[in-house]
């Protein structure tokens, strides 16, 4: 271990960069921050030095990742959001406002009512316009 957190936070990015690609072995995430850097480089030094996480405490947590169901997260429509969608050869678009959904020159509570509107059946909207993953089978 080199240095401790302090020496480590009081570094220049492109020093924590170099420094993490020293240590793991590979290039940091483009969007952490330099305080977390640094206390990622602090723990794996550490852990090179002490020896880590027991046997047992890794085991323990690669079963509990092993039975977590991931699902990808629903992406939310914030307002000036456009959406482009082709049903039936024709193309839809969509535009998220403050003050609702509009589409066609009306104002709509929903992504689900346009999409009904469109397809002329219930669907949910933020699936139609793949906003929401598709359900595992």
């Amino acid at each position: 271990m080199r240095g401790d957190i302090s020496e480590l936070e009081n570094m220049a990015r492109t020093e924590l960069v170099e420094r993490y690609a020293s240590v793991l072995g590979t290039e940091p995430p483009k969007r952490v921050g330099s305080k977390t850097l640094a206390r990622i480089i602090a723990w794996e030094e550490q852990a090179k030095k002490f020896g880590g996480l027991k046997k047992g405490v890794r085991a323990e947590l690669a079963k509990i990742v092993a039975e977590q169901k991931v699902r990808p997260s629903e992406i939310r429509a914030r307002s000036g959001t456009r959406l482009v969608r082709e049903w039936n050869g024709v193309k839809h678009v969509v535009d998220v406002d403050d003050d609702g959904i509009r589409y066609l020159g009306k104002t709509y509570k929903s992504l689900t009512s346009v999409a009904k509107k469109i397809t002329g059946a219930h669907w949910s909207g933020p699936r139609f316009f793949g906003l929401k993953p598709k359900r595992n089978p």
